[in-house]
């Protein structure tokens, strides 16, 4: 209904157009469109009918000249957009990573309203670093496959049936050996929404690799050392001993 004329349902998926005027009704069947829901996307088809008749106001003569009808199909395609999802990257506990120690990298990406999740990419992994297992959280998906590159040195997470956000964890041990160099890793993710698909700006992770102390210098003695004075000089041994040992350091 509108300033030229009002829709009346005469059934399922069907509305008669009234005017005033043929003016008016000319300019309500222009001015017809189409509401959908919001996010909603895909094809609508219909047909507009029109029919006009000159009534009688004496004899017929010919009986085909009084009424006209005629109608014209119309289709309304709205295509869907995708939207890059929002992710994030971060050590899982402690704030960071230990020295030749197995941690945990924690990692998420979130869609915008109903698109889906179908990739993660983390990158910039350090060649010397060594990938453990990759979980999902929760039952929002029907399943993945994870697939380290070690050209491009990346790992990527391909997801299968998505809803919502898709959030879960990787097993990594830096390297090489006794190294604490901090890494800068990326990550981004892909979303789609029916044939449309969108891929964030990959967003940058700094990793903190803490130092973990393997031997240190033990140092024991043999007891109190005793010696009788001299005439003459003389170098006396203190009884010391000195032995790289274990440190027994943990990351905790």
């Amino acid at each position: 209904n509108g300033a030229y004329g009002s829709l009346t349902p005469r059934g399922a998926n069907t509305w008669t157009v009234s005017a005033s005027s043929p003016a008016n009704l000319e300019l309500a069947v222009e001015s017809l469109g189409v509401t959908v829901p919001a996010l909603w996307n895909g094809t609508i088809s219909g047909t507009v009918s029109t029919s006009a008749s000159d009534p009688l106001q004496g004899a017929d003569l010919v009986a085909t000249n009084n009424d006209r009808a005629d109608s014209e199909g119309f289709t309304l395609t709205i295509d869907p957009v995708a939207k890059p999802p929002s992710v994030s990257l971060a050590p899982t506990a402690d704030g960071g990573l230990f020295e030749d120690t197995q941690g945990s990298l924690s990692f998420s990406a979130t869609p915008t309203e109903d698109d889906q999740i179908t990739q993660i990419v983390i990158g910039n992994l350090p060649t010397d670093w060594t990938l453990g297992s990759v979980v999902l959280a929760g039952a929002n998906y029907t399943s993945f496959t994870p697939t380290y590159d070690s050209t491009a040195h990346t790992l990527t997470i391909n997801v299968v049936g998505a809803s919502g956000a898709i959030s879960g964890t990787v097993l990594v041990t830096p390297g090489p050996e006794d190294s604490s160099a901090d890494a800068t890793l990326t990550i981004q993710a892909t979303a789609v929404d029916g044939s449309a698909s969108a891929t964030s700006t990959p967003v940058s992770a700094t990793i903190v690799v803490d130092a973990v102390l393997d031997v240190y210098a033990n140092l024991s003695d043999s007891g109190t050392v005793t010696a009788s004075e001299t005439t003459t000089a003389h170098t006396y041994s203190l009884g010391l001993q000195l032995n790289y040992d274990n440190a027994g350091m943990t990351p905790a």
